[in-house]
């Protein structure tokens, strides 16, 4: 990786939740700060803006290797939510609001939305509907942008009333798993990985994955010892084969 840079910040865990929040707070304000103004009345007949809002998701992530506890995805996505959602915003549905990124957990094949698919919550200029607004160029249409019911697609965007997919079917997600972000690619990640020493998810490759989801910058939320046991652990394939 001599051609994409990594950046460590060596946690003290005496001040873990300190230092965490400071991370996540300079991260937001870089990345996420206007997304919910951004998102909110746009206009879908400008495709130009719909290319920049998308980017804008895939600008960057989190990644984290586990789902619980103070490091994990959940509280991560809990944390960004609470610092840059305004929810006095006059349009939401089931406390969900414009701006808020959100991928796909579970296969809904009768709306062609699978696990992994991730996009963004927009309201759209005249509608208060909130939207799912997810990248799918396979999706067809008819020549007046409507794909079924209420679903309708321009240019490559589908935009689904997020009313239609059902809470067990979609989550936040400025942070994700390092599982989860495999076939990705980011153009800045944050990976914040453990910090108890003999945790199962300490290891090479785990951190390997997550520092190749990006051809740009990578920045490491750690302490030494865990980076030196994740150096030093590698986990032994079925196959016998080492990555």
């Amino acid at each position: 990786r001599k051609d994409k840079p990594i950046y460590y910040y060596i946690n003290n865990n005496e001040h873990e939740k300190e230092d965490l929040s400071f991370i996540l707070q300079k991260w937001g304000e870089c990345y996420f700060k206007d997304l919910q103004k951004l998102a909110t009345s746009i206009d879908i007949t400008n495709i130009d803006y719909l290319d920049m809002l998308y980017n804008k998701i895939e600008e960057s992530k989190i990644l984290c290797a586990e789902n619980e506890t103070i490091r994990g995805v959940n509280s991560i996505n809990q944390m960004m939510i609470k610092s840059f959602i305004n929810k006095k915003v006059i349009t939401s549905l089931d406390n969900y609001f414009p701006g808020e990124i959100m991928m796909v957990k579970k296969n809904n094949n009768l709306l062609s939305l699978y696990n992994g698919d991730s996009g963004l919550l927009v309201t759209i200029k005249g509608d208060h509907t909130l939207y799912f607004m997810v990248k799918k160029s396979s999706i067809s249409a008819s020549k007046d942008g409507y794909v079924k019911n209420n679903i309708f697609k321009i240019a490559s965007y589908v935009f689904y009333p997020l009313r239609m997919i059902s809470q067990k079917e979609i989550d936040f997600a400025y942070a994700i798993t390092i599982h989860k972000s495999q076939g990705s690619d980011y153009k800045n990640i944050l990976v914040i990985l453990p910090k108890q020493l003999g945790h199962p998810l300490i290891n090479r490759q785990i951190v390997y994955t997550a520092i190749t989801r990006t051809k740009g910058n990578t920045y490491l939320f750690s302490s030494q010892p865990i980076l030196e046991a994740a150096r030093d652990t590698l986990i032994q394939r079925d196959t016998n084969i080492d990555l």
